[in-house]
C-alpha cells in the first residue's frame, strides 16, 4: 500500500472522530501541505501545479541543495471526500 493510500485509508476513522467532536466538515478551514525537493526545477514545477490548483505557495532554501515548499488554501473536509472518492 502506498503512502497516499495509507493516508486515505485513515479518513473514515478521522471523519468519525471529527464528527464526534462537533466538527462541521462543510466549513472551510486552512489546509497546509509541505514538501521537500532536492531539485530547484522539481520544486518550481510542483509549485506551478499547486498554484494552478488554487494554493498559495511559499518556498525556502534548505541546506546547500534542498528546497522546502508550503502550499496553503482554504478547503472544507467535504471537498477532501470529493478528491478521494
Amino acid at each position: 500500500m502506498s503512502k497516499i493510500e495509507q493516508e486515505i485509508a485513515k479518513w473514515e476513522e478521522q471523519k468519525k472522530l471529527r464528527l464526534s467532536h462537533g466538527d462541521k466538515l462543510e466549513v472551510p478551514r486552512e489546509v497546509e501541505h509541505f514538501a521537500s525537493f532536492t531539485s530547484k526545477s522539481n520544486a518550481h514545477t510542483a509549485g506551478e501545479k499547486l498554484v494552478a490548483n488554487g494554493f498559495q505557495v511559499f518556498s525556502a532554501k534548505r541546506g546547500l541543495f534542498g528546497i522546502d515548499i508550503k502550499a496553503v488554501r482554504s478547503d472544507s473536509m467535504t471537498s477532501y471526500e470529493d478528491v478521494i472518492s
